[in-house]
């Protein structure tokens, strides 16, 4: 496969990637909590989000960004913890909660990517603030998985992922031009 077919498929992947993260979160949420459903789709939106993050570090790496690019890897590891935190019939609150320790160095290290405007940069530091919350929820025992700060938190960085993917299509369009 040469260059440009690879780079379009990389991109093509991203936005399919944390659109499944998106569409799943939500159709996720309509199902009873904790039902088979819901789990499998959240699981299956996480992996979404898992390739997609993974891919996005090529992407923004190949641009020269590499510590934005290792941002990427770390939010891989985020989705897979949170793909971890859930059995078939439930979630595990206390491994979700330890997703927010990656999730701070990465939102830093991808608000230092000029691909994206400043605004979208921003928003990836301030969505730590909710999941910090959730946290803090968890570790007190004030945790109840229908609270709206998790579904503030999560739509939120499934939100920023379609951001990021419309910025890196964008620069891959720009791309094109200049060749």
């Amino acid at each position: 496969m040469n260059q440009k077919r690879d780079m379009q498929l990389l991109v093509l992947i991203i936005i399919i990637g944390y659109l499944i993260n998106f569409i799943l979160g939500f159709v996720g949420a309509c199902f009873e909590t904790n039902s088979y459903l819901q789990i499998l789709l959240w699981q299956i939106g996480d992996t979404g989000g898992i390739t997609a993050s993974i891919l996005a570090s090529r992407y923004v790496g190949a641009k020269g960004f590499h510590l934005s690019a290792a941002s990427f890897n770390m939010l891989g590891i985020v989705y897979g913890i949170s793909f971890g935190s859930f059995s078939f019939t439930q979630l595990n609150a206390d491994k979700m909660a330890t997703l927010l320790i990656p999730m701070i160095p990465a939102a830093l290290l991808v608000s230092l990517c000029k691909l994206f405007p400043f605004w979208t940069r921003m928003l990836a530091v301030l969505i730590c603030i909710p999941f910090f919350i959730m946290y803090v929820n968890i570790i007190s025992g004030t945790y109840q998985s229908t609270n709206w700060i998790n579904y503030v938190s999560f739509s939120g960085i499934q939100l920023l992922g379609l951001i990021w993917s419309y910025y890196i299509y964008k620069d891959y369009k720009r791309s094109l031009q200049v060749v």
